[in-house]
Order: structure tokens, then C-alpha cells, then sequence
């Protein structure tokens, strides 16, 4: 079952409760809170626990854009796929940013063989970020290759 995520960028903390303090939590800071509510609201009160610091050198637009990111590729890839020790993932797009982020994420599973769809100029950047076998994006029949994959994306 999918549950609805929100993202929500803070941009400072107002009041930090004494078990936060542990978590190195301090009035002021800029942190991303992921919540599985709504949060249209002006407040927030959160688990410490769900609390995310950002460094300096990210900017509140890519905070966002990357939990974004990796938040979806996450779900999909281990919720709603279920991938598994040994199985193959064909990552369309995997240059780009939620693509960027299944293809490091799916390494996180031994003996995961990634296959990635870029275009050609983009092959040596995807290999580095995991990408096992780099596939042209512009030069494929993908009839014929959606067929040999356990998980798709």
C-alpha cells in the first residue's frame, strides 16, 4: 500500500524539546522534515527523528529536488518493486535526477545488476554512479529488452 509523503522545508527552527536536543537540534537551523500528513500549516511539530539538518552549501530548492529524488526512487524501486538480491533493474533516464538516484540506490542490494538508458555522451557518468551496463537511449529496440528484466523503471 502507497502511503502520501509531503515534503516540508523549514527554514528555522523555532523551539527545539529536550529529547530533540540529543539530536543535535538547535534553534535556527535549516532542516528538511519529511511527514506523511498534510502540513499546509505555518508550525509543525515533529519527531526529532524525522528531521533532517541541511549544510550551508544547499540551497532550499535543492534540498527539496534532492529528498524528491531519492524519496521516489526509494519507494519505487523497494516498496513497490521489491527489489531483490540478484535480480536485474533497467533504470530509464538513469542520467537524470530520480534515475541519478535508483541507480544508487538499487547497488544497495548485493548482487544487483543495473542497466541504464542516457544517451551516449552520458555512459562514462552513469558507470560511476553504478550503472552496470549503460544502454544508448537513442539506439534501442525496447520491445525486445523490456522482456529481460526482473524490475523496470
Amino acid at each position: 500500500m502507497w502511503r502520501r509523503y509531503r515534503l516540508v522545508i523549514i527554514r528555522i527552527i523555532a523551539f527545539v524539546g529536550f529529547f530533540a536536543m540529543w539530536h543535535v537540534l538547535q534553534v535556527g537551523q535549516r532542516v528538511l522534515v519529511v511527514q506523511r500528513m498534510n502540513c499546509w500549516v505555518e508550525r509543525l511539530v515533529v519527531p526529532a527523528t524525522d528531521v533532517y539538518i541541511l549544510p550551508e552549501s544547499l540551497t532550499f530548492q535543492e534540498a527539496a529536488v534532492l529528498a524528491f529524488d531519492y524519496i521516489t526512487a526509494y519507494l519505487t524501486l523497494f516498496r513497490h518493486a521489491n527489489l531483490q538480491t540478484g535480480q536485474g533493474v533497467l533504470i530509464h533516464r538513469a542520467s537524470e535526477g530520480i534515475g541519478f538516484a535508483a541507480s544508487q540506490l538499487a547497488k544497495t542490494i548485493p548482487e544487483v545488476v543495473v542497466f541504464g538508458t542516457a544517451p551516449e555522451a552520458q555512459h562514462d557518468v552513469i558507470k560511476e554512479n553504478g550503472v552496470d551496463h549503460p544502454i544508448d537511449s537513442r539506439a534501442v529496440d525496447y520491445d525486445r529488452i523490456v522482456r529481460e528484466y526482473d524490475v523496470l523503471y
